[in-house]
């Protein structure tokens, strides 16, 4: 159902009713930043300055 309604959003074919229940199921399916918050996911802090992450998960480099 969201890739329906983005790709419909996407051609323009979309209400603005559809394009709200687009934004909520993003939300809910964690692919938004406060979506990944609710679900637990923590963001790694980045350098401004040089766009490198602190920390890495595994410990990749």
């Amino acid at each position: 159902m969201y890739v329906q309604i983005v790709c419909q959003s996407l051609r323009g074919k979309a209400t603005a009713g559809l394009a709200q229940e687009a934004r909520h199921l993003a939300d809910h399916l964690g692919l938004s930043p406060a979506g990944m918050r609710t679900l637990g996911w923590q963001m790694e802090a980045v350098d401004t300055a040089t766009g490198v992450l602190h920390a890495l998960p595994g410990g990749a480099t």
